[in-house]
């Protein structure tokens, strides 16, 4: 999904796999700053064995959310209207990574771009 100026975002993607990428949203202007509102994430099938981890990162890589998946959970995080500020970004992605078998997850985002 691509959004502009001052406005909404949200975003969704299934992932499935030991190691496994999506992105979640894609921003057409770099200067504006993205605050994500909420975030939720669903494990329905757990890895297996220690060490399967869920990542929200920026285009850079920075992580900006991280947590195990060797476990089935339903997980909602609100950071409220105003959202966590996680910079001036063009794009967020979820990785798994360090799954021993498939790791299935559902994950939302939803957030704002504005000018700081």
């Amino acid at each position: 999904m691509t959004i502009s100026h001052n406005t909404q975002f949200s975003g969704y993607a299934s992932v499935s796999g030991g190691s496994a990428e999506a992105t979640l949203i894609t921003t057409n202007d770099k200067s504006l700053f993205s605050y994500i509102e909420r975030f939720h994430f669903s494990v329905y099938d757990a890895a297996d064995g220690e060490g399967g981890v869920l990542e929200l990162l920026d285009e850079n890589g920075t992580v900006l959310w991280r947590t195990n998946v060797d476990g089935i959970k339903d997980v909602p995080l609100d950071f409220g209207e105003y959202g966590m500020k996680v910079g001036k970004i063009s794009s967020i992605h979820a990785l798994v990574t360090g799954a021993n078998t498939q790791a299935k997850i559902w994950i939302g985002i939803t957030g704002h771009l504005e000018v700081d």
